[in-house]
């Protein structure tokens, strides 16, 4: 027996395919979470940090996505008003999915 053949037998075997992927799905419909309602205090404060954001700025965002909340430090791309949509490097996020947004402010020793 060659050499690559010999290694072959080693290798990881998926006895039932799609085991893992099952598995993985029906943990994360376990998981998920309904969305929050925002009272009318927290969308204001949602209103007025993104009124307080604008091109190049990086935000921490708490939003829904796909039956979870996802938190994570983003630079702004726009804000489309008319669209009701944040426009990041990373993400478009639509203003109905945000739960939280926090302006990063930065000094001049780059420290927040």
């Amino acid at each position: 027996m060659n050499r690559e053949d010999r290694a072959k037998q080693f290798l990881p075997f998926d006895a039932l395919k799609g085991l893992r992927e099952e598995l993985a799905r029906r943990a994360s419909l376990r998981t998920r979470v309904d969305r929050a309602v925002l009272s009318d205090s927290q969308q204001a404060e949602i209103s007025s940090a993104l009124a307080s954001l604008k091109k190049g700025d990086t935000a921490l965002i708490t939003f829904y996505r796909q039956g979870t909340y996802v938190t994570d430090s983003f630079k702004i791309v726009s804000i489309d008003v008319s669209n009701r949509m944040l426009k990041t490097t990373d993400a478009v996020i639509y203003f109905d999915d945000l739960y939280a947004v926090s302006p990063e402010n930065h000094d001049l020793n780059g420290s927040r």
